[in-house]
């Protein structure tokens, strides 16, 4: 189940934001790399400035985690994450919402597979190694107009 994510889930969702930045060490320049990526004094302002957290429920666990912030009035931001216990490989979508009417908006997006890439298989030997791993990159633009 998606639900808004409360004050009593700040200790899961920092929790996610710091394995899902694992999958970039070594991508994240040595200079902007510390160790946990974010703070939970960071994560506190980033809450208190307005970003809206939404989390992916497994029972207790949580498995993804959407983030949004308006930017301006007629711009909205977003970044989801989904996490894969099994093989810990991860799904990104970052994307940006532009509103240029009351019935039209732009959408900007990329849907973005980490993990292990799938290396020398067949349709007879099929070898994965990890869930979306084997996702492409998209990059998409989409236009919505409501009547």
């Amino acid at each position: 189940m998606i639900r808004s994510l409360l004050s009593s889930d700040f200790d899961a969702i920092l929790e996610v934001i710091n394995d899902a930045a694992q999958a970039y060490k070594g991508v994240i320049p040595d200079d902007r790399w510390k160790e946990p990526y974010m703070s939970a004094e960071e994560l506190r302002k980033e809450v208190e400035a307005g970003v809206q957290f939404f989390g992916q429920m497994k029972g207790e666990h949580l498995l993804g985690v959407v983030a949004t912030y308006e930017i301006l009035p007629i711009l909205n931001g977003s970044l989801a994450w989904i996490f894969s216990f099994s093989d810990q490989s991860s799904l990104i979508q970052p994307g940006l919402a532009l509103s240029i009417s009351d019935e039209a908006e732009f959408l900007f997006g990329a849907m973005i597979g980490l993990g292990a890439r799938p290396k020398g298989s067949t349709p007879l030997t099929l070898d994965l190694k990890s869930e979306f791993g084997t996702y492409p990159n998209i990059y998409y633009m989409e236009f919505k107009f409501y009547f």
